[in-house]
């Protein structure tokens, strides 16, 4: 029952995270070796984290109990290693502001540079990484918010009751972890998320399948009628999505189907397009009233 929000002053300089709960807990035995050295085997976890970012005094990050289990820290030379991380209804929420910034970059550059908009940031050598292993990652009944701000109205989505493991995470340049995670958007619409990935790099190496069935188009109106013009009426989207990242490069493919896609009212944007969206539909349909897309993406991350 150690309180975190009492670490706010060491968070301020560093981050744009508000702790305005939780509590800590570890258990175990520590060891101290003749030559120094300090070794931890036991157990830990955060209970009721409840975080918001400054900037924008919404909910970022919390969860109802995260759990290390089988937890063996050493000093020299310096490792972790966590036999099962169990998350319990852990929840993110990714938002655009009303001026286009992203709530990730305003939280991780910290609120002491946020207020210095003319400051230059500090550049640093990449310190060595930390041997981390995860060998299981649970979720149990997760979520993932997005919302874009800028639009009027504005837009907003998500993932629920996301749940799954992840095998063999690790901070080895060639471990492989393998994601199996399901939930869904809406009320009928599945998420399945599979494939592996390097978490420590993913640049490296991500080979990522990811499946969306049966979403509402409707709750896409704010992005249609800012470019397209058009509010839409009713229709639903199926994607399928695969990316393969290795060394940098990028082979990804998407899959998007859209059927029934009604166009309703027109909107008065400045941003929408003068090319015959409806005529471009109409177009596109097949004799059931369904639009099949592929689009491909190849290149260098580089680049």
């Amino acid at each position: 029952d150690v309180p975190l929000a009492a670490l706010q002053p060491y968070l301020d300089d560093h981050t744009g995270v508000i702790v305005r709960d939780g509590r800590a807990r570890l258990q175990g035995a520590l060891e101290l070796a003749a030559d120094g050295g300090v070794t931890f085997t036991g157990r830990a976890g955060v209970d009721a984290l409840h975080t918001v970012d400054a900037a924008l005094q919404q909910d970022f990050v919390k969860w109802q109990s995260l759990d290390l289990l089988g937890l063996r820290a050493h000093s020299a030379p310096p490792s972790l290693i966590v036999e099962e991380l169990v998350a319990r209804e852990p929840y993110a929420r990714v938002i655009v502001g009303p001026d286009r910034s992203l709530n990730l970059h305003e939280v991780l550059r910290g609120r002491a540079a946020a207020a210095r908009p003319g400051a230059r940031e500090a550049t640093l050598e990449p310190a060595e990484p930390l041997p981390v292993a995860i060998n299981k990652l649970t979720v149990e009944g997760g979520s993932l918010n997005f919302a874009d701000l800028s639009l009027k109205p504005s837009f907003a989505t998500g993932v629920q009751e996301l749940s799954g493991t992840v095998l063999g995470l690790s901070a080895e340049p060639d471990a492989r972890a393998n994601v199996k995670l399901e939930g869904r958007v809406g009320r009928y619409s599945p998420v399945k998320i599979t494939g592996k990935v390097n978490y420590f790099a993913a640049a490296k190496h991500t080979d990522l399948h990811l499946r969306f069935k049966n979403m509402e188009l409707t709750a896409f109106s704010p992005y249609s009628g800012k470019f397209a013009g058009y509010k839409i009426e009713r229709g639903k989207l199926d994607m399928d999505l695969h990316y393969l990242i290795d060394r940098r490069r990028l082979d990804a493919k998407h899959k998007i189907g859209l059927n029934q896609l009604q166009l309703g009212a027109a909107v008065d944007s400045p941003d929408a397009t003068s090319l015959p969206v409806k005529l471009a539909v109409a177009l596109l349909k097949d004799k059931n009233g369904e639009i099949d897309l592929d689009l491909p993406a190849r290149g260098n991350l580089h680049d």
